[in-house]
């Protein structure tokens, strides 16, 4: 019985498979517009070949009731054909998506978040960004938070369920094809970053899913920074790329490299014995912290290019946790690692910017760090002696 299953999925699967591709071919083609008997002969055996394939498809899509009932198989290659032939319809039969369509695609491939089949996330990604880019109004068909939202939310906490190298290059594409009246108010723009970020699992991540994860959780927050006008509501009080920047670089992703994760909701910034135990008790991945470094100096790069008043606020907040860790020094257990975080940090920025010409390290973080930190040093220095 088994086997017999077995051989169905593989048929039904090549099948839709088939016809995705047909699709793709002969509806996707442009009929030449070069002169000649022979080029109008081969434009009218084709035209004859659309016509029929595109009847066919019209045919089969209302036949099968848009394929939802498919979309719905428990077989996971049928679902991964599915999401493929769907993918074909929106791009070359597009017609067919009519009002009553839109209400019964648009929960089901927006929220198709909820697809827990790694092998299935590759077409399933395809087939949800053309529908957004091609049909926006879907988004008014569905209930964003509850069907959508939810789903995606939970599908980037549980690391897009094993599919983070395929996923996470799709996040900020998803980002840009959401209307910008889908999604409103700074709100999102946290909860976005929160949720991917709660999904990185960084105890358990491969070499290659670190370096997936932090190319992407920069490049959507780079995407959010010069697209926050995009979610204002009206509120001036609502200053998203500040919030950016003191909530999520400095409190979050800079904290975290530091080993000092264990209190990133706190308003204040000074470290404590109990934060900086737990931090450091969290054994890292070399490489993800070596990720992490770099995605937190190309971050730092970008804004001194664009935004300079944020770039002073972003030095200012990081040099404010160097100066913590120097200043109380071996009050801190774990005060070694902390220190070296530190050190390969400007290590690193000198090799990534400074050696290209860039200034801004040495004169926002460098200098004003050696400055404020020497009569902490000193202070070290005297108390060595004096045992």
């Amino acid at each position: 019985m088994d086997e017999l299953e077995d051989m169905h999925q593989r048929v039904m699967s090549s099948s839709l498979l088939a016809m995705a591709t047909l699709i793709e071919i002969l509806l996707g083609v442009k009929l030449q517009s070069c002169d000649g008997d022979s080029t109008n002969t081969e434009n009218k055996n084709l035209s004859k070949v659309r016509s029929t394939i595109l009847s066919s498809a019209e045919a089969a899509f209302c036949m099968h009731k848009c394929f939802l009932d498919v979309l719905k198989s428990k077989s996971s290659v049928i679902r991964s054909a599915t999401y493929s032939l769907l993918t074909s319809y929106i791009k070359h039969v597009p017609h067919v998506f009519d009002e009553e369509t839109m209400k019964k695609l648009s929960p089901t491939l927006l929220g198709a978040f909820h697809e827990k089949d790694a092998s299935c996330h590759s077409s399933m990604w395809d087939a949800i960004l053309v529908f957004s880019r091609k049909f926006p109004e879907a988004w008014s068909y569905c209930n964003i938070h509850k069907v959508v939202l939810s789903r995606f939310w939970h599908f980037l906490q549980n690391g897009c369920y094993g599919s983070k190298q395929v996923s996470y290059p799709f996040l900020v594409q998803f980002l840009d094809s959401m209307p910008p009246k889908a999604v409103m108010g700074q709100q999102f723009v946290f909860d976005f970053l929160h949720n991917l970020w709660a999904g990185r699992n960084q105890r358990q991540l491969s070499a290659a899913d670190s370096l997936a994860f932090c190319g992407a959780f920069k490049q959507s927050f780079l995407w959010l920074l010069k697209n926050a006008s995009r979610y204002f509501t009206g509120d001036s009080s609502d200053d998203i790329p500040i919030k950016l920047i003191t909530d999520v670089l400095a409190k979050i992703i800079w904290r975290d490299y530091l080993l000092l994760s264990g209190d990133t909701t706190s308003g204040s910034v000074l470290l404590s014995h109990k934060t900086s135990g737990l931090a450091a008790n969290m054994h890292y991945p070399t490489y993800y912290l070596q990720d992490l470094k770099k995605c937190i100096i190309e971050i730092l790069n970008v804004i001194a290019d664009t935004e300079n008043h944020l770039l002073n606020i972003s030095c200012q907040l990081l040099l404010r946790d160097c100066l913590d860790i120097i200043q109380q020094g071996e009050k801190l257990s774990k005060f070694q690692n902390h220190a070296e975080q530190l050190v390969s940090f400007f290590l690193s920025l000198d090799q990534i910017v400074v050696c290209k010409g860039e200034i801004w390290p040495l004169e926002r973080l460098a200098k004003p760090l050696v400055e404020q930190s020497l009569p902490a040093i000193k202070f070290m220095v005297r108390s060595d002696t004096q045992f």
